[in-house]
């Protein structure tokens, strides 16, 4: 699921996966987001949760941004675009 978050009916999915209709899932957005700890999704064996990077990747771009992270990471300097695991996603 890569679309807006209340287009997902949390409900919906959970009983889809609960019934064996759908296998597994792998949501890039929520609503809310991100999600609060306790929510189900979090801790659903057959549910995993990306941080909402789900995109076109721009060739161009995408090396720049690599090849400028490798000099940081080689500097000692902050990367960008960490995922932030303490915000929840």
């Amino acid at each position: 699921h890569v679309g807006r978050g209340p287009q997902l009916v949390d409900a919906d999915l959970l009983a889809a996966l609960a019934s064996g209709r759908i296998g597994d899932a792998v949501l890039d957005v929520t609503d809310p987001e991100p999600l609060p700890p306790e929510h189900a999704f979090w801790r659903h064996p057959h549910i995993q949760l990306t941080p909402h990077i789900a995109s076109v990747t721009q060739p161009l771009s995408a090396a720049e941004v690599v090849l400028d992270n490798l000099r940081r990471f080689e500097a000692g300097e902050p990367m960008l675009g960490l995922v932030d695991r303490v915000r929840g996603y």
